[in-house]
């Protein structure tokens, strides 16, 4: 991350970095953070940006080039969340990142569906023995009314880490099942957005 911004571009041929895009509060008054806790998913749609960032429960959108930002609240109701407790305390004192680690949500992919909403998939990590494991959840929000549909759990392994992307309305995942015996498997499972949401919310 640049200094107080969260992306850098390089634009080819000329290799000239462009520095741009909010930083969430926690890092700004704990610099530190942006490295171990420094995680962030970001896409755009013409010249509008979202990003949603490991410290923070909050997506944010601007448009390229300008100071000026939005941030909407994705309420949590199945993922744990920021921490921000353990954040807070591992700012103050490095020691104590490790109580942090792995206790918090961690945005994996993010997306633009329409002009105004936007996906993401959170991830909540279990480090059990010699693995990680993860659960997985989709969130939308809509940058107009503000109201997510929060925490639809998605059906896939826990392990191997599946690998998301969003095309259109749709979100993919490749996803890896390892047998017993032979060979591992990968295939690649489709889940289009829901027209409904039982977990919309305010």
């Amino acid at each position: 991350m640049g200094k107080n911004a969260s992306i850098v571009e390089v634009r080819t041929p000329t290799g000239k970095p462009s520095v741009f895009g909010p930083l969430p509060e926690m890092i700004q008054r704990f610099p530190i953070l942006g490295g171990p806790f420094g995680t962030v998913v970001h896409d755009d749609r013409l010249d509008r940006i979202a990003a949603m960032f490991e410290v923070s429960d909050y997506v944010y959108v601007w448009r390229r080039n300008s100071e000026r930002s939005d941030s909407i609240l994705v309420k949590k109701v199945r993922r744990r969340g920021t921490r921000q407790d353990l954040l807070q305390a591992a700012g103050r004192d490095t020691s104590k990142g490790i109580d942090a680690l792995y206790k918090s949500s961690m945005p994996v992919a993010i997306g633009w569906l329409t002009d105004s909403s936007i996906a993401v998939v959170h991830s909540d990590v279990e480090y059990r023995g010699q693995l990680f494991e993860g659960q997985f959840f989709l969130s939308i929000v809509n940058t107009r009314t503000r109201l997510s549909c929060a925490d639809l759990q998605l059906s896939v392994p826990r392990d191997p880490f599946p690998r998301f992307a969003f095309h259109g309305e749709t979100l993919y995942a490749l996803v890896q099942h390892v047998p017993e015996d032979g060979d591992a498997l990968a295939y690649v499972v489709r889940f289009p957005m829901p027209s409904t949401c039982a977990a919309r919310q305010r």
